[in-house]
Parts: structure tokens; sequence; C-alpha cells
């Protein structure tokens, strides 16, 4: 059953807003009209002098001086658990609507809703419109082969008000034109689809047609963000800014592409937050763990693909993720008899590892932290070699306690056979006889993992492991990797 509104901001409360009654008795009461009319948006909506006198009205007619305390309230800032970002609007001409700020902002955030109408009440149609608009372009402008902006399975996206009660709201009148807010709209949906968390104190203004254009009066929606908090305020790369305002970084997005993402990566960057610490997730929520993995693997798709930063993604991971995903490998092993008796005991064995590189680097560094041995051979194909050398280079802290040796592999065998390893891979089981040898089956091609199979476990009698997970696209869903211990024909099953 729906919520019928019950906070009505209209063309009625809009034509409230055009004139003063001229007895300072009525005029108190007017303004206390209007204010109590529009609730928690009054303080976006309405001038200063307009909710001095709302608070004048509140303790001298209705002796409520919390009341009067709270419509002097400072200028809302918005709450990041409801608004995802803000959009302006600039009044045409100021002395229409002398009551109403000349530029004013609103608190919006996008939701993802099962059996979504149309457009919904909270927020003006045409913003509403202007909105799906946009995750059409996003989907036609992509430069991808996604086609799921506006649609996740049966449900939905909509732009929704960014306040706890938004059900409560009736907004909708025809100040609102809604264009200009297309950089800062983009920008949340961006971080909202991936569940990311963003800083409400970065604003933007620019218009997206075939790139990001300028605005009209780009100063007076900077001078509104800046007193609603906002410190850094994106604009077009073109965009002539005349006016600066004090405490507001103003900064500009790219102009080297007609695609939105690519435009938007400065603010991107800048309005993206890390999650928090594992430490923060567990201490403050009971699901704490799975909700940090599930933030983290939003992160990092988020600096992967929109950001096209998989370095960051990976020093991300190595920094914030492994260690944790590490302590909880080695305790659920040390727990596990059967595999004990597989792998051995990480107190009193020296291990070596064996492992490909390929599309999942992390998987090399998982088991690099789970068995931390004293020797590691990657072996890898000539189409690699320059990502490997690239990715041993900035991941050095990660081996420090690891002798790492390399060997080429084929990519290619004759019809029908395996591939043909290295006499030198076999060299070096033996050499290192000394240690528990772990081959990794989960990185590279099916072919090499039937080959390292065939020649080092079950002929040489290595142990074999594969990473049981479940992927988010090209990204591991962090917290859902599993340790599968594979026995050689020699070992006990």
């Amino acid at each position: 059953m729906s919520v019928q509104p019950q906070i009505r901001i209209d063309s009625d409360w809009l034509e409230r807003c055009r004139c003063l009654p001229q007895d300072k008795e009525e005029a108190k009461d007017h303004c206390y009209g209007l204010a109590h009319a529009a609730s928690e948006l009054a303080g976006w909506l309405l001038t200063k002098e307009t909710l001095e006198r709302a608070a004048q009205y509140a303790e001298e007619m209705l002796n409520n001086p919390q009341e009067a305390k709270d419509r002097l309230r400072p200028v809302p800032v918005p709450d990041p658990k409801w608004a995802q970002t803000c959009v302006v609007a600039v009044q045409s001409d100021p002395s229409k609507y002398p009551l109403l700020k000349p530029a004013f902002a609103i608190p919006v955030r996008w939701d993802l809703t099962a059996n979504a109408p149309e457009f919904y009440d909270d927020l003006p149609k045409h913003l509403q419109r202007r909105a799906q608009a946009l995750l059409r372009n996003l989907d036609e402008n992509s430069n991808s082969s996604s086609s799921q902006n506006r649609k996740a399975g049966s449900k939905e996206w909509r732009l929704r008000l960014g306040l706890p009660d938004f059900e409560n709201y009736f907004f909708d009148f025809e100040i609102f034109q809604g264009d200009s807010a297309d950089a800062s709209l983009m920008a949340s949906w961006i971080l909202a689809k991936s569940k990311g968390k963003g800083k409400v104190t970065v604003w933007a203004s620019a218009c997206f047609d075939g790139g990001f254009k300028p605005v009209d009066k780009v100063e007076e929606k900077i001078q509104c963000g800046q007193s609603h908090g906002a410190k850094t305020f994106f604009v077009a790369a073109t965009q002539n800014v005349s006016k600066y305002i004090e405490g507001v970084t103003v900064a500009k997005l790219n102009n080297d592409s007609i695609y939105p993402i690519p435009s938007l990566r400065p603010l991107l960057r800048e309005i993206i937050v890390p999650p928090d610490d594992y430490e923060k997730y567990s201490n403050e929520n009971p699901n704490g763990r799975s909700a940090f993995y599930e933030d983290a693997t939003g992160y990092r798709k988020l600096l992967e693909k929109e950001l096209a930063d998989p370095l960051e993604s990976s020093r991300f991971y190595s920094r914030k993720v492994l260690p944790h995903l590490a302590r909880e490998i080695r305790e659920n092993l040390q727990n596990d008899p059967q595999k004990q008796s597989l792998l051995g005991s990480f107190l009193t064995d020296n291990y070596a590892l064996i492992t490909i590189f390929s599309g999942s680097p992390e998987l090399i560094e998982l088991a690099l932290k789970v068995f931390v041995p004293k020797f590691c051979l990657i072996l890898y194909t000539q189409s690699n070699e320059a990502k490997l050398k690239g990715y041993l280079e900035n991941h050095q802290d990660q081996f420090q306690q690891t002798h790492i040796d390399k060997f080429i592999i084929e990519e290619e065998q004759a019809e029908g056979q395996l591939l043909k390893l290295p006499v030198d891979v076999k060299e070096w089981v033996n050499q290192h006889a000394a240690c528990r040898m772990i081959v990794d089956l989960t990185p590279g091609t099916k072919l090499m993992t039937l080959t390292l199979k065939q020649e080092l476990v079950d002929q040489m009698g290595c142990c074999g492991i594969y990473w049981d997970k479940k992927q988010d696209g090209p990204i591991i869903r962090h917290g859902t990797e599993k340790l599968l211990v594979i026995p050689n024909v020699a070992q006990p099953k």
C-alpha cells in the first residue's frame, strides 16, 4: 500500500513564495506556514530571512523555543546515509519568488526498486525524466558491452529525494529544469550501482550533450554548494568561472571523450570514498565481514572499470583485503584435520609453491599470504611476460619472504596432447624436495590446469590446490574464496 504524500511542495506552495505581507505579524505567520509546509526541505529552499521570521513566529506565537531553534539551524548538509548528491536550481528572476533562495539545492539518491512506477511524487517529474534519459545515454555511450544501466533483473533504477521520509513528499514545480545536474547525477549513479560511497562535499554542474557542456549561472550554483558544505565543485572543461567562491576549489571534468565515463573520471576520483578498515566494519556491524567484502569488491570494480586504474585496485586488494582473507583461510585450514593431513602444518613445515600468472594475479598473492612459501615458481606465457614483469615490480613488498623464480611455458600444444612442461620445472621441484610442494591449479587455461595436475600432482606427488570463488564480472567477489585440496594418487583420500 503506497503512502499518501503529506508534505506538498508544488505550484501552490511556490505561489506563496511570491510576496510577503506588509504587516510584520502577518509576515511571520506567512513565513512560518511556508517553512512548516516544506518540513525538512525548508532549510534547503527558503531564504535566511524567511526562516528567521518563521522562527520568530514559533517562539512568540506558539511558545515553542525548540522549533524556533530548529528553524535557525545552519543550512543543511547532505546526510550520506540518504543523499548521494545534490542538484542545484537557479531562479532566472529572483525577484519573482523573493522568499525562495535565488539558487537552491535538493538532496537526491538512486534507488533500485522492483515494480517501479514511471514517476514518483517526491521529485519534480522533469528531473526524474532527465535522470532516466541520462541512464539511456550511459547505455548508448558507455563504450562497453553493458546495457544494464536502467535495469537489474526485475528492478529498475529511479531517482528519489535524499531524505529519510522521502515518501511523505509531493514535490513538483516548474522552476526546476534539471539538465545542469547531469554530471552529478551520472557520477552518483555510477557509485550507486557499484554500492560505493561518495563524498557529499564534492559537487558538480555540467550538462551532457555529446560531452559535458557549460551551464548558465555557474557562480550562483557554486555559491549554493558552498552554503551546503561543498569543498570541491566540478564544472565542464570549457566552463568559464568569472567569480571564485571562498573555501571551494573549482575543478574541471575531462574534455577528451564523447563518452560520459572517461569525462567523469576526475570527478569520480575525487568523490569515491574507499571502504573503511575491516576492523571498523566488524566493530560496528553484526554482518561486518560480509559488508566489508561486498564494499571492497564494489570499490575495486569502480577502480578497474570506471576509473580504468587496475594498479590502484591491485594495491587496495594487497593492503586492505588480502591480510584478512589470508588470516581467515589459515584459521579454517588449521581447524580442518583432513586438509591439514594433506597440506601439513603452517607452524612446522616449509612450503614451495608453483603457480601460473594469469588474468587473476591476486590469487598468487593469496596463496603466498596463506602458505608463506620459502620458494615460489611462477609459470607464464610469452604473451604475459611484460604484464608479469610490471606486476612483480609493483608488488615487491608482497614477495619479501619468498624467493621467486620464473619459467616460460608454451601456449599451444600438438593436437590431442597436453602442454609440455619445461624440464626445468621438474628439476625445480626436485631441487626443493625438502619443502612441501603446493601446486595452484586455479590460474591459467584448463589445458594448463590439466597439464600441471598430471605431471606434478599425479606423477611427482605434489599437493594440488584450487580456489573456489564467485565472480562479479572480472572481479572476484571477496569473501567467497575457499581453498580446495586435490590429493595425488599417493596421498590418502
